[in-house]
């Protein structure tokens, strides 16, 4: 083993490590916040519907700082400077919770911790291919590897978080809530980091000073000319915010079809089981990534159809839920592997955060659809019929292009 791949993977081992303790940090967090809301604030749909609006908003608006992530020298002095003002702010809030502060004064530190929480995960993309010296098969390890520790992590903290609150209560999840992300920045800090090389200015073409508004259409013109990784990114973008919107009106949909809510758990543990599982059978995919996503919405939209029509037997709308969810925790791993394949490290966190700012817009623009006067079940097959609209014409679009798609195989480095 040479220093070089030493170094990349005790790098490798640290971001995995700092990454799942700030994950549990994150996910018993949540399950508090939303605890406390509703126990001891007497929270109502609308106090919870605006701090789901508090958790999107810093996302739509990280499109604002793209020019200024690109131009980041020392990532991961950032990265940990914002590690620790999130982790400030958090015992803040935490504060104000025990001794019972107005909502208000929460609402605006939980907007800060989303909005810091935001940043550094858009720097954070842009870090890893740099301390793993832009090896393309470490870097997909680290997805293979944290998306399926991320979500069985996340799973596993609701599971003990919920046993933990009913039989103790939340003091304990309190400190580890903070004290989980603190152990996490050490690791981080232990990470072998190499400032990248800086492009040198083109004398000749730059001598003027670009303002901050040209360098944003720059990056956006970069970000939607950047084909056909733009098309997948606006089209799950558009799906995700649907999908999520049909898992969050889940409970109704049970209710429509007679189901009884109290089976909510189970219905979601099978949901969540197949998007943990096609995490774990991504590495095996040696489609390109343009050839996978038109298939993905061919079997995701066939299965939202399938369960929203009347008078399928429940046994095989379960059975099409998790096969959607498959696809959906394929969809997942391949999707950040074709961000790294298809952005260069320089642009890596600008443009993933012009892609979080899209999903959030479309995620928001989504929960309008709540709103309609029709069955949830009318909610499935729309999604499934879309679905199927965008796969037939990502199969258009590789015809048109086909030398274009060939660069996306997400199997072999580029």
């Amino acid at each position: 083993m040479t220093y070089q791949n030493k170094i990349e993977n005790q790098n490798f081992w640290k971001l995995i490590l700092g990454q799942s303790l700030f994950t549990i940090g994150d996910s018993i967090f949540e399950i508090l916040l939303l605890y406390t809301l509703v126990k001891n604030y007497h929270a109502n749909s609308s106090i919870l519907g605006i701090f789901g609006i508090i958790a999107i908003l810093p996302s739509m608006l990280l499109a604002i700082l793209v020019p200024k992530l690109a131009t980041i020298k020392n990532q991961k002095f950032l990265l940990i400077f914002l590690q620790a003002s999130a982790i400030l702010i958090l015992i803040t809030e935490v504060c104000l919770i025990i001794f019972k502060f107005n909502l208000i004064y929460i609402g605006i530190l939980q907007f800060l911790l989303q909005l810091i929480v935001t940043i550094s995960g858009s720097i954070e993309i842009g870090y890893i291919p740099i301390i793993l010296y832009e090896d393309q098969s470490e870097i997909d390890k680290t997805v293979n590897i944290s998306y399926v520790t991320s979500s069985v992590l996340t799973i596993l903290t609701g599971l003990i978080s919920s046993g933990v609150i009913i039989t103790i209560g939340s003091s304990l999840l309190l400190i580890l809530s903070i004290l989980l992300p603190f152990i996490g920045i050490f690791f981080y800090l232990g990470i072998n980091y190499h400032t990248p090389k800086q492009e040198e200015p083109n004398i000749i073409n730059d001598t003027t000073e670009k303002t901050y508004l040209s360098l944003l259409k720059g990056k956006f013109y970069t970000y939607t000319h950047t084909l056909p990784a733009f098309l997948i990114i606006l089209s799950e973008a558009i799906l995700g915010g649907l999908t999520g919107l049909l898992l969050q009106l889940l409970p109704i949909t049970m209710k429509e079809l007679g189901l009884a809510v109290a089976l909510f758990p189970l219905v979601s543990s099978i949901q969540k089981t197949g998007d943990v599982c096609g995490g774990l059978l991504a590495p095996f995919i040696k489609l390109n990534a343009h050839s996978f996503f038109i298939i993905d919405y061919i079997i995701t939209g066939g299965s939202f159809i399938v369960i929203g029509i009347p008078g399928m037997p429940d046994i095989i709308r379960l059975f099409f839920l998790l096969i959607s969810s498959l696809t959906t925790g394929l969809s997942g791993n391949i999707f950040e592997k074709l961000m790294y394949r298809s952005f260069s490290s320089q642009d890596m966190s600008s443009m993933h955060a012009l892609v979080t700012s899209t999903f959030s817009l479309f995620s928001l623009v989504s929960y309008f659809s709540s709103f309609l006067k029709i069955s949830t079940l009318y909610l499935w097959i729309g999604t499934g019929i879309f679905s199927l609209i965008i796969g037939l014409a990502l199969i258009i679009y590789s015809h048109l292009n086909s030398p274009t798609i060939t660069k996306l195989n997400i199997k072999e480095a580029d």
